[in-house]
């Protein structure tokens, strides 16, 4: 952290979640609690070190409307992965910091919805929108020319016998929501009236026009599709960011075991300042199935400052 804060000349902030969390409103008091013990200078800027696949639709918005109370400006440095809920973070960053490994994503959702259709352990199966916008728009605009009205009609039939229509409202509600928070977050930084046109395309591009959600979207593509202030590190910089990410990594990894409990416990997240660090804590037990299998118990999951 401190050669990056160093060679940067900002305060710094981390905010790294392993592969096993996501970003949920669960994180915005950790956050908040860090950047009240932030001492800057007026007019300073924040580093935001970004790492996380995703998370839910609203609390990216928290965030960064949580950030700009305390900073004018902020930054994202990326070192790998910014997706998803991540992604809408780094739309609000004055500029975006992004090596050869770095990569945002499109930020249409996928949805959980109790109607949806369960999986073996009764679980809804989540739904991406664009799949779903994708298969709707196949049978209105392409299989009404290849099949009879009443063909298309029980496909439809079919369909709805799947997917609740109820749940097809809310899916629609969550890509609407979407957009709407690309649009806010971008016009923290970008004039709502003069760059509207700009605002509205990267809206329409991370929404609508990749086809997939996991698509990987470089740093050129950054600069040149999304046209937003993006910089590359100098070799010195992407080592120190790169070095952090694959520190944070490996923590996340550790699992530390009280034998005479038989509890393990892990860190699964990180949000750090180069002065203090607050940890997302998971204690759990191994359970040995009827069968030999082992499975694990959450015995606790909470925020801590270590």
């Amino acid at each position: 952290l401190l050669d990056i804060a160093h060679q940067r000349e900002n305060p710094l902030l981390t905010f790294f979640m392993c592969d096993k969390v996501y970003i949920n409103e669960e994180c915005v008091l950790p956050i908040y609690d860090q950047l009240n013990k932030i001492e800057a200078a007026a007019n300073s800027q924040l580093d935001l070190f970004l790492y996380s696949r995703g998370g839910t639709t609203e609390t990216p918005w928290k965030i960064v409307s949580l950030i700009r109370e305390y900073f004018p400006k902020y930054n994202v440095l990326i070192p790998y992965r910014a997706h998803s809920a991540a992604t809408h973070i780094a739309l609000g960053a004055h500029e975006m910091v992004m090596g050869p490994m770095s990569e945002i994503s499109p930020v249409d959702p996928t949805r959980m919805h109790p109607l949806l259709p369960k999986d073996q352990d009764g679980n809804p199966i989540p739904i991406s929108v664009q799949d779903l916008k994708h298969c709707i728009s196949f049978l209105r605009n392409e299989a009404k020319d290849r099949y009879t009205a009443e063909a298309v009609a029980e496909i439809y039939t079919a369909l709805f016998e799947y997917i609740n229509p109820l749940a097809l409202g809310a899916i629609e509600q969550s890509y609407r929501l979407a957009r709407l928070i690309s649009q806010k977050i971008l016009e923290t930084h970008l004039n709502p009236i003069k760059e509207a046109k700009q605002i509205s395309h990267i809206v329409e591009l991370l929404s609508a026009e990749y086809q997939s959600h996991a698509y990987p979207i470089n740093r050129e593509e950054v600069i040149h599709d999304l046209g937003l202030n993006c910089t590359k590190p100098d070799s010195i910089l992407w080592q120190a960011m790169w070095r952090l990410y694959l520190y944070y990594k490996e923590q996340s990894n550790i699992v530390f075991e009280d034998s005479e409990t038989e509890i393990y416990t892990r860190h699964l997240a990180f949000i750090d300042t180069t002065e203090e660090r607050i940890v997302l804590r998971q204690h759990f037990q191994l359970l040995e199935g009827s069968h030999g299998e082992t499975t694990e118990n959450i015995v606790s999951t909470q925020w801590i400052r270590v």
